[in-house]
């Protein structure tokens, strides 16, 4: 949490980390027990927050912002949706990005420009998380997707 509040990284992914941190110290730690409250109908809010990350990729999100979105606190949001999804809001914007430039690969873009226009603030940020979810460094993907004939719109 302390590495990813210090550097560049997207706002989403400190917010959301700081609130995982205080939510396991209080449910550790606290004298009386307290309840979650249950999930419930809030599919809806998350398929919102979802559409945005994805339909916002390129932008800074904060945890603040998707809540608004959501009418949901900041600590029940980052909880239904990792129940929901299988993955903190950060971790799934990081993942709508990657998967945007594969695609943007496939249609014949440079690393560089498909990196800042997916929302990554620098080449080596791009690099390390393309690399830990696809296997391959971005630039060994994209020479490889120049064989590969892209039939999309």
């Amino acid at each position: 949490m302390h590495a990813a509040s210090q550097s560049a990284a997207p706002r989403l992914e400190p917010d959301t980390r700081l609130l995982s941190v205080l939510a396991n110290f209080v449910q550790r730690h606290a004298a009386a027990c307290f309840s979650r409250r249950p999930v419930g109908k809030e599919r809806r809010a998350v398929k919102l927050v979802r559409e945005y990350l994805e339909d916002k990729l390129e932008k800074n999100v904060s945890l603040e912002e998707l809540t608004r979105l959501a009418n949901l606190s900041p600590f029940h949001l980052a909880r239904v949706f990792g129940e929901e999804v299988g993955m903190p809001p950060h971790a799934y914007q990081i993942q709508a990005r990657v998967l945007r430039a594969k695609d943007l690969f496939l249609r014949g873009w440079p690393t560089v420009r498909a990196a800042l226009d997916t929302g990554f603030f620098d080449q080596s940020h791009f690099a390390r998380h393309f690399k830990r979810l696809v296997g391959v460094p971005p630039g060994s993907y994209a020479e490889n997707s120049k064989n590969v004939h892209y039939g999309g719109a």
